[in-house]
This record gives structure tokens, C-alpha cells and sequence, in this order.
């Protein structure tokens, strides 16, 4: 469930209501649930039911360098290599109904052009970039095997733990700067609740 806040929402009768909530959205059933003026919870149906995430692209500026770091850094299997037209696709779970989850990396010149925008130009990482980071789910159990085997690599690594949801993240960077993310949830890690 993502909260967004907003300034008007969509009513039952296709008009718009002004509102000072937060509009929880339940992209997973296709439905969006919101409180209106009143404090009545309504709900509607969205034509568009998003059952899961399906892939996540990063254009890179290396993509051997980045395919090696998803590969052995990372620990992704590769799902189909085609690095001689730029296009390296990974498996990162099995995913909804048949499709699955992947890590897709783009050269910056790859791709179909009518689909995707091209650019001679390096793609923007780090703070300059688009993509926040990459959340990876991972058992609470293996994240101090994680950092354990991340410190003997070398390769630094940043917690934070998100006790409103009962969280645990460990950060790192892949090689052209984006911020990758080992989340891990468990009870023990929940706020106390009032």
C-alpha cells in the first residue's frame, strides 16, 4: 500500500472532491481506498489492476561493469544475456502468473527507440538521477551473513532500520552510484505501539 497526499481525489461519480488526506492506494488489487470529507472510507475500482512489479531497467554507462557487480556482487542470476546488442536481463524472483521479476541493464543506446528515449550521453546516477534506489528482499536471518560477507569484499555498506513498518535495510552502491538495497522485515524491529 503506498500513501500519497492530495489536494483532490476522484469521487464514485467521476468528480473531483477537495480533500486534505493521505489516499492509501492498493496497487496490488487495482482498487484505491480513501477517506473523504466526511471520514467515510470509499472505495473504487481502478481499470488498471497492478498485480506486481514485473522489471526494473537501468540504463548504464558500463554495462560489463554493472552485469559483473549484479552477478557477483549482488548474487542475481542472469536470465538472458544479449550485452552484444546492450541488453542484460536478470532473475530476481519468480513473479505474477508466468512473468518474471527482473533486473533489466540498458546500455544507453540500447533498446528499441520508438519505446525508449536515446542518448549519447552518460545516464545520471547518484544524486542526479531519477532512481532513488533498488530495494532487494532478503530474509532478516542472512542480513549479518550479508554485511558479514559485503565487510570481507571490501565493499561498504549503510543501515537503517524503518521501525514504523518493521524494517531493516542495508545500502550499498553499485558501480556507476546507484544505491541498492538488502530490506528485511521482522516483528522485532516494529516501534512500540501505543
Amino acid at each position: 500500500m503506498f500513501y500519497f497526499a492530495t489536494s483532490q481525489v476522484k469521487t464514485p461519480q467521476l468528480k473531483y472532491a477537495k480533500t486534505a488526506c493521505m489516499v492509501p492506494v492498493w496497487l496490488a488489487y487495482g482498487t484505491h481506498t480513501y477517506s473523504n470529507q466526511k471520514d467515510q472510507t470509499v472505495t473504487e475500482h481502478h481499470p488498471i489492476p497492478i498485480k506486481a512489479l514485473g522489471e526494473i531497467a537501468i540504463r548504464c554507462a558500463d554495462l560489463a561493469a554493472m552485469t559483473a557487480f549484479y552477478r557477483d556482487v549482488v548474487g542475481l542470476k542472469v536470465l538472458k544475456d544479449f550485452s552484444k546488442t546492450g541488453i542484460v536481463f536478470f532473475k530476481i524472483a519468480e513473479g505474477y502468473a508466468g512473468h518474471t521479476t527482473v533486473l533489466a541493464l540498458f546500455a544507453s543506446d540500447a533498446g528499441r527507440p520508438e519505446l525508449h528515449a536515446h542518448s549519447d550521453d552518460a545516464p545520471e546516477t547518484g544524486a542526479r538521477s531519477s532512481l532513488h534506489h533498488i530495494a532487494l528482499t532478503v530474509d532478516y536471518a542472512a542480513q549479518d551473513g550479508i554485511m558479514s560477507w559485503l565487510t570481507g569484499q571490501g565493499i561498504p555498506y549503510r543501515i537503517q532500520t524503518f521501525d514504523w513498518i518493521g524494517w531493516r535495510g542495508v545500502f550499498i552502491n553499485d558501480p556507476e552510484g546507484n544505491t541498492v538495497e538488502f530490506v528485511a522485515a521482522d516483528a522485532s524491529l516494529l516501534a512500540d505501539q501505543p
